[in-house]
């Protein structure tokens, strides 16, 4: 079968050996090595869940222009400028939220390998690995601290910005507009504030200098992936190579073979979600039926003004 884009893209290339070194230098205590493979999963898991984010966010932003272009009226020689409809939008913001959390997630899941193959205790928070060395309480490798200290300088601590911000603040990424130029070409106006450390939503900056959200992505996934395999390919160096490698296939639940079947059958998606919409328009039918109820109002809005005299 052809290899999927997400996996080529997130592929790394020393991954593997690390996984089976560090699984041969575990005791046989099973509830450990359970655990470990959990940690394990989560570095690969999330680099390719970035890197498909990635590939979905040019789907997102091509299908965008392609409605705009559809939907476009008036004189194809001027300049036309068509604000994205919630349609249109909604899927490229989506993506960027996802891209942000997954690439957070890669990069607190690289505190395994550090802790198994160096043989020390680390935070499992990439922030705190850094905060930790910054104050001298953790003590790595020249390499790997200067790896790890340029990473989350040139590019780690601002991804965790805007994580946080879309997380626990504010929508990060602005409204969406096309322009379409009588040349042909279509150009999308889609944005991240400049300032993603900036909590007060009201300060967010989004022209100084404007960050084009699709090529912010491009760049912060390649600092994540690079940043990634030379840390694998370091770390490969503090290992020593067994006479046989180890692959490991953990089941989350116990796989039971028999009569029974485990498992469901997929519904249809029209199925899922008339059922959806008929218990929503049920509920709002049986909300609406309890008005007007007796309680004060709170948000008191100010009378409405007479209308000017002519």
């Amino acid at each position: 079968p052809v290899e999927p884009a997400h996996i080529k893209l997130s592929h790394l290339a020393h991954l593997h050996l690390l996984h089976s070194r560090i699984r041969q230098a575990t005791d046989d205590d099973q509830g450990k090595k359970h655990v470990l493979e959990l940690y394990l999963e989560q570095l690969p898991y999330a680099l390719a869940a970035s890197a498909n984010a990635l590939l979905v966010l040019l789907d997102a932003q091509h299908a965008a222009i392609n409605s705009i272009r559809e939907r476009a009226t008036g004189n194809p020689n001027s300049i036309r400028i068509y604000q994205l409809w919630e349609a249109e939008q909604h899927p490229i913001a989506f993506t960027i939220d996802s891209y942000l959390d997954s690439a957070r997630r890669c990069q607190n899941g690289i505190w395994v390998y550090i802790s198994k193959i160096l043989r020390t205790s680390v935070p499992i928070s990439l922030a705190d690995i850094v905060a930790s060395l910054e104050n001298g309480r953790l003590h790595l490798p020249d390499r790997i601290r200067n790896l790890l200290l340029e990473y989350w300088c040139t590019s780690g601590k601002r991804l965790k910005d805007y994580r946080d911000l879309a997380q626990h603040h504010a929508v990060a990424s602005s409204d969406g507009r096309v322009t379409l130029v009588p040349d042909g070409r279509a150009f999308l106006y889609f944005l991240l504030p400049s300032n993603p450390e900036e909590k007060n939503p009201a300060k967010l900056l989004y022209d100084d200098p404007p960050v084009h959200a699709l090529y912010y992505v491009i760049e912060s996934f390649q600092a994540l992936i690079n940043f990634c395999n030379e840390l694998t390919h370091v770390l490969v160096s503090y290992t020593t190579t067994p006479k046989l490698e180890r692959q490991t296939i953990m089941f989350k639940g116990p796989l039971k073979i028999g009569q029974e079947v485990h498992g469901h059958i997929v519904p249809g998606t029209n199925e899922v979600l008339s059922a959806l919409l008929a218990q929503k328009d049920s509920l709002l039918t049986a909300l609406d039926s309890e008005l007007p109820r007796d309680i004060e109002p709170t948000l008191v809005l100010p009378p409405d003004e007479p209308p000017p005299k002519s």
